[in-house]
């Protein structure tokens, strides 16, 4: 079939074939490039969102840390100059750090010996007699609005209490959701002995909300790409913060069947940062994430874990539009280009080759008496093959046209 073609055709097909396989070739190395280029940039905004998170979090229960141990020294202090102690001193100290810190919603001390009391207020006794100076801060953003709350023994039956009690030692809860003073708050507790001379004295803590990191993870203004979502993870992979606030305080494998679940608590265990395939059970569709694991502060043997992840789907819009966009501009340049050479050699070629077969044809008839006359090419103007083609066509044929003119009178004679 392409045998049967005219050689402008044959010409503009060929040229057309090779810039096809060129551009398609250009774009698909453009496209592969673009692409994987785009999947690296989109791990590292994952991963840098995952350590800003973090050094977030990071940075408040620093803080808290820091309020507790300001606070068990100025109390360590007032142990030491008094023998019966005074709880106006004591609650001047609990509530100038309460106040000093927005991250904390309650504050509370326990001293062992209550001995060194004299009349102690009933809200300070627990159910079971002890102990419990638990203050809180209602309003967070401002200063004042302390106040001093009935003490309760579950603040003190809490595994982090328990372990500052038993082994002498900074604890920190679970994140999960408390009740106190028939309020409930998502907070996380952490409890520091006090101790003199080696002596366990009582312990102080502090219940820091999360509600403020709730909201800093879960803006959507802070997303990087369409339809991401942010966690807090506790030890275990215990949720402390996510959209999806039905799963908090439960364990991340309990809620997610998936098998990029277990291998979220396994990286945790093992404080891995890196980059892995989930699927969240909010959604069910492929994500990319990024997992930063840091301690609560220097020091601590407590770990928690920031997961930032983004659908597939949303970091491969941009890659989807650079291809869409490379192969629509593929298409226009390549018809652009079929364009002007059609035009081109159809001009320069084909009809000046049609011209110089007509001509030959003419002359042929001429030749053979089908005709009177002939006609001589005009495409002299050019210096290429097919103007001295033509050139030389048109001596030939006023040749042979002279002579048989010449026979022809001859013969009349």
């Amino acid at each position: 079939m392409f045998s049967n073609l005219k050689i402008g055709t044959k010409i503009v097909a060929v040229v057309v074939a090779v810039i096809v396989l060129g551009i398609g070739v250009l774009s698909a190395i453009i496209a592969i490039q673009s692409s994987n280029t785009l999947h690296k940039e989109a791990d590292k905004l994952l991963q840098a969102s995952a350590f800003r998170y973090s050094n977030i979090v990071r940075g408040s229960t620093e803080s808290v840390h820091a309020t507790l141990l300001g606070a068990e020294s100025a109390i360590d202090q007032i142990i030491a100059e008094q023998n019966t102690l005074d709880e106006a001193r004591i609650k001047d100290v609990i509530e100038g750090a309460l106040d000093a810190n927005s991250w904390i919603n309650y504050m509370y001390v326990h001293i062992i010996d209550i001995s060194r009391f004299d009349h102690i207020n009933p809200m300070l006794l627990t159910e079971t007699n002890k102990f419990l100076m638990l203050l809180n801060d209602t309003d967070l953003k401002t200063k004042g609005g302390v106040k001093l709350v009935q003490a309760d023994d579950r603040v003190l039956n809490q595994r982090s209490v328990k372990a500052a009690l038993e082994n002498k030692e900074e604890g920190v809860g679970r994140p999960q959701k408390f009740v106190i003073n028939n309020e409930e708050i998502l907070a996380y507790n952490i409890a520091i002995p006090i101790t003199r001379n080696g002596k366990l004295v009582g312990v102080i803590g502090a219940l820091a909300g999360l509600e403020s990191l709730q909201a800093e993870l879960t803006d959507p203004e802070r997303s990087v790409f369409k339809d991401d979502q942010r966690l807090l993870l506790g030890a275990d992979g215990l949720i402390a913060v996510s959209p999806a606030t039905e799963f908090i305080g439960k364990n991340i494998t309990d809620i997610n069947p998936h098998p990029s679940a277990k291998l979220l608590v396994e990286l945790q265990k093992n404080q891995t940062n890196t980059l892995f395939d989930f699927i969240p059970a909010t959604t069910g569709n492929s994500n990319r994430a990024a997992l930063v694991n840091f301690n609560l502060w220097d020091g601590s043997n407590d770990y928690w874990s920031i997961v930032t992840m983004a659908p597939v789907g949303s970091i491969q819009m941009p890659i989807q539009k650079l291809i869409f966009s490379i192969v629509i501009g593929s298409l226009i340049v390549l018809l652009a280009i079929a364009l002007i050479v059609f035009v081109y050699i159809n001009k320069a070629v084909s009809l000046r080759i049609v011209n110089l077969q007509n001509n030959l044809l003419q002359f042929f008839k001429f030749i053979n008496h089908e005709t009177k006359d002939t006609i001589l090419s005009k495409d002299t103007k050019n210096n290429d093959e097919l103007n001295i083609m033509a050139k030389a066509i048109n001596e030939n044929i006023t040749k042979t046209k002279n002579a048989l003119e010449q026979d022809t009178k001859a013969v009349e004679q």
